[in-house]
């Protein structure tokens, strides 16, 4: 997922289900439309829901790019010992 779409989800998540939420059950109450309950009680879990999803996907990317950055340093690591091993090798045939 891009950094795009992961901001419009968050912010759908955040924003916009919330507010939908608060809006939509006294305004049906008011005007007499039914459901507004039910469909505000959805729209508050489905906020939920997406949330909980994206902070899956966040955790998921930190964890790989410190992955990532740990395998990096291993392999700088292992590349400097085997150049100060081939050093000393050469020290040594001296």
């Amino acid at each position: 997922m891009s950094n795009k779409v992961y901001d419009i989800l968050k912010w759908i998540a955040i924003i916009v289900l919330p507010a939908l939420k608060d809006f939509i059950e006294p305004v049906f109450d008011c005007w007499g439309i039914p459901y507004g309950s039910q469909i505000s009680f959805t729209l508050g879990k489905l906020s939920i829901l997406l949330g909980a999803c994206l902070c899956v996907s966040s955790v998921k990317y930190a964890r790989d790019k410190i992955k990532a950055k740990m395998e990096k340093q291993l392999e700088d690591g292992a590349d400097e010992l085997a150049e100060a091993i081939e050093e000393e090798n050469t020290d040594d045939t001296e």
